[in-house]
């Protein structure tokens, strides 16, 4: 099995800091001896992590009024992020999808089928659920801390602020993932349809 920076980063970053305030909170004892057993803690809290925010995805898309997708292909677009030929885009999508009235998620479906190979929709992609998965870790974080010392506004204030730079950031990362596969949607599709003459 092979781990990439993805797999290990979006485990061990939420795990160990999820630790770390279980530490601060007494809830486990440090102990030097135990690094890596807490290491291996570490990643399987963060392989957690990492399932729940593919679990609430639709709650941040109802946050962001709506999916990327759906936005993106309805002309609409959000600050930093912008994307000029969803009309074009729409309609192609909408002769290949051979429906009179096919759904957004469809024609973004027909779309990645373009893109699945493309090394920068991947890493596009990589980082929207690890921008996923620290926007999750911060909420953990929040929780416990409210939960144990309400009070603690050194803490309390920096995580919300925190929080909210990450849900801003992983609604970008969503939208720059969605423009991309739909920019090389284009491009494939257009190259497939005029092939330069030998």
């Amino acid at each position: 099995m092979n781990f990439s920076a993805y797999n290990i980063l979006s485990a061990l970053v939420p795990g160990f800091t999820i630790l770390f305030l279980l530490f601060h909170f007494k809830y486990l004892d440090f102990s030097e001896t135990l690094v890596i057993p807490y290491t291996a803690v570490a990643f399987v809290v963060g392989y957690f992590v990492n399932t729940l925010s593919s679990w609430v995805e639709d709650i941040l898309h109802f946050t962001w009024n709506g999916k990327p997708s759906d936005a993106l292909l309805n002309g609409k677009s959000i600050w930093k992020v912008r994307f000029y030929n969803s009309e074009t885009a729409r309609n192609e999508l909408i002769k290949e999808s051979k429906k009179e009235t096919p759904s957004n998620d469809e024609l973004f479906q027909i779309a990645q089928r373009y893109s699945s190979t493309n090394d920068k929709v991947n890493d596009l992609l990589s980082n929207y659920a690890f921008s996923r998965v620290i926007l999750l870790t911060i909420v953990i974080c929040l929780v416990i801390i409210l939960t144990n010392d309400h009070t603690n506004y050194k803490l309390i204030i920096p995580c919300v602020a925190l929080f909210l730079i990450a849900w801003l950031r992983c609604k970008q990362m969503g939208y720059y993932y969605v423009r991309e596969v739909l920019s090389q949607y284009l491009n494939k599709h257009q190259s497939k349809n005029n092939p330069k003459e030998g």
